[in-house]
């Protein structure tokens, strides 16, 4: 996620390659959301009103020839029919005398902040997760994309392993990062000759945020709930798109004061799966509502109940 310099990695060795570690994320084909791809808001079926109409026969005359016949049932239902332009009435018809209506109650449409709820809890409350994660950042400055891929294992209230299998910068594919998590400071080892060598560095120093500046302790799983559960934060349903060729609904977020994690950002979107409420996506943006300034597309992930601590180490 993101990058340290040669000033910095001089302290390990003379001949250290510089690396540029990003909490960014990139796309890959069949797990790419197209930037600015404009959602799709659910649609909700139109209810179609019931108004039956009494079939009357006609009042005889003095002498009928004949008893007239009912009309049929599909006859019937042809009469009622409202003409094109005509608004149909909603109402239900009433309930004839010695009808039996069910007082069951009918369940509920969950509002947006409650399906938030639900989803930022499946985040927060993993026992450990293994994620595999593409990540794209644009740089605020220079418009360039940073991509790369990362594998992450997590412990709650525990250690965050990070590995960098791709990178923009390809010498820094095979970096290690680990913290804990609430933790300010990051450990990484370096890929290559000076692999053996570990160094601790502030999370928030210059040569281990981004390009844009998030530190990596910031933009993940664990911190990623604790900051959308506080109460600045709302959520409103807003439509749906797909992440691997599955349906994923969106959650928009917005903050009513200044966003703790970048006061440029205007809004976020949250992507779940509807029926795991497992995020699949996460992406924000700042003046440019079409173009996210970051975002995180999750390939794969699994809950666990326990991640041994030497998978855990750097």
């Amino acid at each position: 996620m993101y990058g340290l310099s040669k000033r910095v990695l001089a302290s390990l060795a003379t001949m250290l390659v510089p690396i540029s570690l990003m909490v960014g994320c990139g796309a890959e084909s069949g797990n790419q959301v197209a930037v600015g791809a404009s959602y799709c808001p659910p649609t909700t079926p139109a209810v179609k009103a019931s108004s039956p109409a009494d079939v009357m026969d006609p009042a005889p005359t003095a002498k009928p020839a004949a008893k007239p016949m009912k009309k049929s049932t599909a006859q019937a239902s042809a009469s009622t029919q409202s003409k094109p332009g005509a608004v149909v009435s909603s109402k239900p018809a009433a309930a004839k005398p010695g009808t039996v209506v069910s007082s069951k109650p009918v369940a509920a449409t969950p509002s947006a902040a409650d399906i938030a709820a639900k989803v930022i809890a499946q985040m927060a409350d993993a026992p450990a997760y293994d994620a595999m994660v593409i990540k794209e950042e644009t740089g605020k400055k220079d418009g360039k994309p940073y991509n790369n891929k990362i594998h992450i294992l997590g412990v709650k209230n525990g250690r965050v392993k990070l590995d960098v299998l791709q990178h923009y910068k390809p010498a820094n594919v095979g970096v290690k990062l680990g913290w804990v998590v609430g933790a300010n400071t990051v450990t990484v080892r370096p890929a290559g000759a000076l692999s053996f060598l570990t160094k601790d560095f502030p999370a928030t120093d210059t040569q281990i945020v981004s390009p844009n500046g998030y530190a990596p302790t910031n933009v993940e799983l664990y911190a990623i709930a604790k900051r959308l559960a506080d109460p600045s934060y709302t959520f409103e349903l807003i439509g749906k798109t797909t992440v691997g060729g599955a349906e994923v609904h969106i959650l928009k977020v917005t903050c009513s004061g200044t966003n703790s994690l970048d006061p440029d950002i205007q809004f976020e979107h949250l992507g779940f799966d509807p029926i795991t409420n497992q995020v699949k996506l996460w992406e924000f943006f700042g003046a440019d509502a079409e173009k996210p300034i970051h975002r995180v597309t999750i390939e794969a992930f699994q809950t666990k109940d326990s991640i041994p601590d030497s998978q855990l180490k750097v």
